[in-house]
């Protein structure tokens, strides 16, 4: 349910979420979460969630989380939007993998799940946003067969431009990352590039 926010807030509030810890956080500012489902087989990252969101709904095994746990979960909700954030495993994408089987590995296979939920919630008659994330270092050929899946083109990104940590990722969203100080946005064929860009002191 919506509070109130302009567009560009709301635009502001999806681009800070990627990862499922961090997600919440701008969103709640502006959004009422209706009910918050997480599919996870670590039992760290469980604990985690669970002390920071008791009331969190958890599916280990995506494989067996159907339209009919959709359905329950968010039946009598007041929905604007259900936002899907996912990271498939990418040890078969990885370039750092030097045996790497791509989408057809056993592990990274799991992306196909990802529609297949996406599917669900159209059919349960939900407005869909998504943003799903893996490594840049993936084959071209596998990052375009992810891109024809979700239907939107992906964002390479890497957060070195304003912190000490050199991580490209590829980031599938269904909304625009607008430029502005600090963010630079490259269109190119396939994919957006953007980059950021800030001053880091050494406080040492």
């Amino acid at each position: 349910k919506l509070k109130s926010a302009t567009a560009k807030e709301l635009v502001a509030a999806k681009s800070h979420g990627v990862e499922q810890t961090d997600m919440c956080k701008p969103i709640q500012k502006l959004l009422e979460l209706a009910a918050e489902q997480k599919i996870e087989i670590d039992k760290a990252a469980i604990r985690v969630s669970q002390e920071l969101w008791p009331d969190i709904i958890h599916f280990r095994y995506v494989r067996e989380f159907k339209r009919e746990q959709i359905h329950t979960a968010l039946a009598g909700a007041n929905i604007w939007f259900v936002l899907v954030g996912a990271g498939s495993p990418c040890q078969d994408l990885s370039g750092a993998n030097a045996t790497r089987t791509g989408l057809e590995g056993q592990k990274s296979a799991l992306f196909f799940e990802v529609p297949r939920v996406i599917h669900d919630l159209k059919l349960e008659k939900h407005t869909v946003e998504l943003a799903v994330e893996n490594v840049a270092s993936m084959r071209d050929c596998d990052r375009d067969v992810i891109t024809r899946y979700l239907g939107v083109r992906p964002v390479r990104v890497c957060a070195s431009g304003i912190s000490q940590c050199r991580r490209p990722r590829y980031v599938w969203c269904s909304w625009p990352i607008p430029a502005g100080p600090g963010v630079t946005v490259e269109h190119t064929a396939a994919l957006w590039k953007i980059s950021f860009s800030a001053h880091i002191f050494d406080v040492r």
